[in-house]
């Protein structure tokens, strides 16, 4: 009688116990950010990115247009090309020689997940030659406050062309809101199934050194030109770490949507 009873109780009990833990997860999915809850991020992640100035110090930049097939990837919240030249800087008086910074937000991490130079240089012909782990601290522009930490990889593709031989070294770095600066596209995968993340997105940011080989700046220099433009790039990187939940933590604190 007693077993009877007690498994009458749980088949009444079980209908009520899955209704229960229904309720609760669509409760805490009512949580979550919502779409609408990123757009003023996003505009001001855009804002803040289309500030960086074309003029860093002794740098002098001129805005290129992005390849269409690279917005048809990324679709990006923003992008932005910027070739820069220094007058004093010898190496540069070579037409081969370059440098430019590319810095692209998208609204979803997805988008970025292919955009990632071991991936992109060889689809165009690059030979992947070497990589680094790197970490740079960059100094406030004004000279106060606590420096940026940016940790990254550098890497080396070489290509040959009518007979030329030549050499790009890449420095990159991600930064996804809530987890900063990220150096590793797995970091960024696994920021990717946070579904407190999921409509925040990530930015991703390229400083590209080009050149005939033998004719490539020093090691030395190229950590100072990024160091000099990261300065002015920093405002824009605290935007993208900050990853403003305001609207989504208003209604996970009030129980509304």
């Amino acid at each position: 009688m007693i077993r009877l009873i007690r498994s009458n109780f749980v088949r009444a009990l079980a209908p009520m116990l899955c209704l229960g833990m229904l309720t609760g997860a669509m409760y805490a999915q009512r949580q979550w950010p919502q779409r609408q809850d990123a757009g003023p991020y996003h505009v001001r992640c855009a804002s803040a990115i289309a500030a960086i100035p074309l003029q860093m110090g002794p740098w002098v930049g001129k805005e290129r247009a992005p390849q269409s097939a690279a917005i048809q990837v990324l679709k990006p919240n923003i992008i932005r090309n910027i070739e820069f030249t220094d007058p004093r800087v010898t190496a540069l008086r070579q037409p081969e020689n370059r440098i430019s910074l590319s810095i692209v937000q998208c609204k979803r991490i997805a988008d970025m997940l292919g955009h990632f130079p071991p991936n992109c240089y060889p689809a165009f012909g690059d030979t992947l030659n070497g990589q680094l782990v790197r970490e740079w601290q960059i100094e406030p522009l004004d000279g106060t406050g606590v420096p940026l930490k940016i940790q990254g990889m550098e890497y080396t593709f070489e290509r040959v062309i009518n007979g030329k031989t030549y050499k790009r070294i890449v420095y990159n770095f991600m930064v996804a809101p809530g987890r900063g600066v990220l150096r590793e596209m797995k970091e960024l995968e696994e920021a990717a199934e946070d579904y407190l993340q999921r409509y925040y997105g990530a930015a991703q940011i390229q400083l590209v050194f080009d050149s005939l080989a033998g004719q490539e700046l020093p090691a030395a220099e190229r950590d100072q030109v990024f160091s000099t433009l990261m300065r002015y790039c920093a405002p824009a990187i605290e935007m993208v770490k900050s990853g403003d939940r305001s609207q989504a933590g208003k209604r996970a604190a009030t129980g509304n949507e």
